[in-house]
C-alpha cells in the first residue's frame, strides 16, 4: 500500500481529481479535488447515502442544501447530511477551488436533475 500518493497519480478528468478509498487500501473516505470549477458551473441536484463535506479553498459558490440556499466563500466548510439533496454553482468571476469529501470508500451518487 502506498502511504504517499501524488495528486497526479489519482484519477483525473480535466481539472478534477477523484480519490476513491476503495482503490487505495480500502480507506474509509473518497474525495474530489477540484482545481477549477469555472464561473457558472457546478453539479446538478443530487444525493449521497452518506455525509459530504466541502472544503472551500478559493472563490464563491451558491450552495443549495435541502431547501436552503447559501453563498459560501473561501475559508468555509459546508456539511451536507446523508440523503440531503444538494448542488452548487460558481457565482464568482474566477475559479472555484474546493475539496469535496465523501464519507465512503466509494462515491455513490443519485442524480435528481438532468
Amino acid at each position: 500500500m502506498d502511504y504517499v500518493i501524488p495528486k497526479e497519480k489519482i484519477h483525473r478528468d480535466g481539472t478534477t481529481y477523484l480519490f476513491q478509498g476503495s482503490e487505495h487500501g480500502g480507506a474509509p473516505i473518497s474525495f474530489f479535488w477540484l482545481d477549477e470549477t469555472a464561473p457558472g458551473r457546478g453539479p446538478q441536484l443530487h444525493t449521497h447515502p452518506y455525509e459530504e463535506i466541502f472544503l472551500v479553498r478559493e472563490g464563491l459558490a451558491r450552495f443549495t442544501v435541502g431547501s436552503d440556499t447559501i453563498d459560501v466563500s473561501s475559508g468555509h466548510i459546508v456539511i451536507v447530511p446523508s440523503g440531503m439533496p444538494h448542488k452548487f454553482v460558481n457565482i464568482g468571476h474566477g475559479p472555484f477551488r474546493h475539496i469535496d469529501i465523501h464519507a465512503s470508500k466509494q462515491v455513490i451518487t443519485q442524480w435528481l436533475e438532468e
